[in-house]
């Protein structure tokens, strides 16, 4: 299966059933969690092209999920800054701008990466699958979830990824 270890290929299904989970209820975390762990095995240029694949899919399946939450007003400004806005709209209008994100990058990286991601085309079909799996749960969830626990969970999350990304997450 594009040559990828029988262990990492597991590690990649479980982040990505994990990353769904995650998107599905913060709004971001697909590309965050599942393109380390796919740069294990493959180019970190590759991994990030690998990754929009399951990553619109996800997007797109909690946009679908959540589309009549989504807050125009923050939508329209293009910013996450309403952070008074309840916690569905929060993540579904957090997915509608990563929609547009994806919209315009996916496109590139197809054109770029296309035989990578080809070569690697089976565990990009697994890691697609189990971020939808994790999505469909998880999107479930995010309405059952106290607003003062989302919040903190929504703080912890940005703050750790902050710190992960200006601690050395890059090489």
């Amino acid at each position: 299966m594009g040559g990828i270890d029988p262990v990492i290929r597991a590690l990649i299904a479980v982040v990505a059933l994990l990353a769904g989970g995650v998107a599905a209820v913060t709004g971001f975390g697909i590309g965050s969690l599942l393109t380390p762990v796919l740069a294990i095995e493959t180019a970190t240029k590759l991994a990030v092209a690998a990754v929009a694949i399951p990553h619109v899919v996800g997007t797109l399946q909690r946009f679908w999920m959540l589309r009549g939450n989504v807050d125009r007003r923050v939508l329209l400004g293009f910013a996450v800054a309403g952070i008074s806005v309840p916690r569905t709209s929060f993540v579904a209008t957090a997915t509608a701008i990563g929609l547009f994100v994806d919209a315009a990058r996916l496109p590139v990286y197809l054109a770029t990466e296309s035989s990578g991601i080809a070569a690697i085309a089976p565990i990009v079909v697994v890691a697609t699958a189990a971020v939808m799996i994790g999505t469909a749960l998880e999107t479930r969830v995010l309405g059952r979830v106290p607003e003062y626990l989302f919040r903190r969970v929504i703080a912890i999350l940005l703050t750790a990824l902050g710190l992960y990304m200006a601690l050395g997450a890059h090489p």
